[in-house]
């Protein structure tokens, strides 16, 4: 179990984060942005997939980054966006009616938190997810992985776009 810093708080990531190499297949119960039917999400096997997670929307942060990826999606729509969080769906709606997100499609592992756990993202102690972006290729396996140790802090966007540019 690996320990990131929540502010001031130290925390634990619950089980094996996901890293470079791995497999990430379709992702069960997640709910859309709005909706309370969970769903499995398959992967587009045609497309890259730039997988991002956060603690909350309802956070600078958190907005921030979305709003960054939002950027992204209109600089690089060869690929797939997916972001999670364990905001409630109709929080994520609501957001999405106020905010530019793109294409990203915004899902909510609020309920059982089956992705937190199966990638290692979960945060014991506040159940939330920490903060993530992951690229997959085509056979969904992760190409770039950054996770960050300090929730607060913000993901590298020149980073991925670097990333996004080799593969384009």
């Amino acid at each position: 179990m690996k320990k990131i810093f929540f502010k001031d708080l130290e925390v634990t990531l619950f089980g094996e984060q996901l890293k470079v190499g791995d497999s990430l297949n379709n992702i069960s119960d997640l709910y859309p942005a709005g909706s309370f039917a969970g769903q499995t999400v398959e992967f587009d096997k045609e497309k890259y997939k730039i997988l991002t997670t956060y603690p909350s929307v309802d956070t600078s942060v958190c907005d921030f980054q979305v709003l960054e990826l939002s950027k992204i999606t209109s600089e690089y729509p060869e690929f797939d966006y997916i972001g999670i969080s364990v905001d409630l769906p109709s929080a994520l709606n609501s957001y999405k009616s106020m905010h530019p997100t793109g294409s990203i499609k915004m899902y909510s592992d609020y309920r059982n938190k089956n992705f937190a756990k199966k990638s290692g993202l979960l945060i014991d102690e506040l159940q939330l997810l920490g903060r993530s972006i992951f690229v997959l290729d085509k056979e969904n396996k992760v190409v770039y992985s950054e996770i960050k140790e300090q929730v607060g802090e913000q993901i590298n966007f020149e980073k991925l776009r670097e990333v996004l540019n080799s593969i384009k």
